[in-house]
């Protein structure tokens, strides 16, 4: 998982999206650690509102990895006029 995190910012990254700074390393106890610089904040350290996939779909924080990417595809749809 933290390599594709780290591989998905990469490719954001070089095709031109404004991303933070991140990187992956290694930790002897926890193996390949994924880390970004913190995006929700100001530097008056004021908190950014930002929504999740989680509450696209209206899901708790307890179950906010359940869905799949069809269901996270159909909620985009349905909120974009795009698609």
């Amino acid at each position: 998982m933290p390599e594709n995190e780290h591989l998905t910012m990469a490719i954001a990254k070089a095709v031109g999206f404004k991303v933070p700074p991140f990187t992956i390393f290694h930790h002897e106890k926890l193996g390949h650690v994924y880390a970004v610089k913190r995006f929700d904040t100001t530097e008056n350290k004021d908190h950014l509102r930002l929504e999740d996939a989680a509450q696209i779909l209206g899901y708790s924080v307890d179950d906010k990895y359940d869905a799949t990417y069809n269901q996270l595809a159909e909620a985009i749809r349905s909120y974009s006029d795009v698609l």
